[in-house]
C-alpha cells in the first residue's frame, strides 16, 4: 500500500510540478514572465514582500476603502475560503520573481460563488496589462478549484467599470449597491456590482443565487445588517 501511494505521488510530481509546490497557474506568453502563486495558510513571506504588498494596497485604495489590510489577508488565507493571489515577475536583472500585485478573493462553493474582494497592481508597472492578466488566470483557477462555483462576483467603481467589462464581467442595471465606509460607519461607498459566468446558465442572472450569495457575504463582512 505504501509503495502504491509512493508511487502515484511521484506521478503526480513528474506530471504536474507546479501543483505539487503549490504553483499553479502561469501565462501562456512565456516573454511576459507572469506567475500567479496562490500564497499557501500560514505562509511567512519575507519583509521585503511583504512591504512591498502593502505599498501597492495603500497606494491602491483610500483608508475609508481598506475593509481588509494586508496583514488580515495573510494571516486568513486558507481560513473562511479565504485566499491570497499573489502575481510575480521575473525581474531581468536578477531572474527572481517579485511581488506585482495581488488579488485577495473568498471562496464560498456552498452559495456556488467567489467574491473578488481586492486586486491591485504595482503602480510603476500599471498600463502593462497585468491587471487583465491576473484575473484571466484568477477566473481559470476558480474553475480549476471550484466546481460547483457558477459566478465571480466584484465590486467596481466607476472608474473600471470598462476594464471589467473588457474582460466579459456584466454589472446588473439600476441596483443601488453600497456598503460602509471603513471608520465611517454612517458613510456608503457606492459601487457596481459585476459578475463572471463561469459557466453557461440558462438565465442571463440568477437572480436568487446573487441575492443569498451577496447578503451571506455581507453578513459575514460587516456588523451592519
Amino acid at each position: 500500500g505504501c509503495l502504491v501511494v509512493f508511487a502515484l505521488l511521484a506521478m503526480e510530481l513528474v506530471a504536474e510540478p507546479p501543483r505539487v509546490f503549490g504553483v499553479q497557474f502561469e501565462t501562456e506568453e512565456s516573454e511576459s514572465h507572469l506567475l500567479l502563486w496562490p500564497v499557501p495558510a500560514g505562509t511567512n513571506l519575507d519583509a521585503k514582500s511583504c512591504a512591498t504588498l502593502r505599498r501597492i494596497h495603500e497606494d491602491a485604495f483610500p483608508p475609508r476603502e481598506r475593509q481588509f489590510e494586508i496583514d488580515f489577508m495573510l494571516r486568513n488565507t486558507g481560513r473562511h475560503g479565504y485566499r491570497l493571489l499573489l502575481l510575480t515577475e521575473r525581474a531581468e536583472r536578477s531572474g527572481a520573481h517579485e511581488p506585482a500585485g495581488y488579488l485577495f478573493l473568498q471562496a464560498r462553493p456552498e452559495l456556488e460563488i467567489v467574491f473578488f474582494w481586492y486586486l491591485a497592481i504595482d503602480e510603476q508597472r500599471r498600463e502593462q496589462g497585468l491587471g487583465s492578466e491576473m484575473v484571466k488566470l484568477a477566473l481559470d483557477l476558480v474553475r480549476d478549484r471550484w466546481s460547483s462555483v457558477q459566478m465571480v462576483f466584484l465590486e467596481a467603481d466607476d472608474k473600471v467599470v470598462e476594464f471589467y467589462r473588457h474582460l466579459m464581467f456584466w454589472s446588473v442595471p439600476e441596483v443601488e449597491y453600497s456598503i460602509p465606509a471603513k471608520g465611517h460607519p454612517e458613510e456608503s461607498l457606492y459601487y457596481n456590482p459585476m459578475f463572471f459566468r463561469l459557466r453557461e446558465l440558462g438565465d442571463p442572472v440568477d437572480t436568487a443565487l446573487v441575492k443569498n450569495a451577496v447578503r451571506a457575504m455581507a453578513a459575514d463582512s460587516f456588523d451592519d445588517p
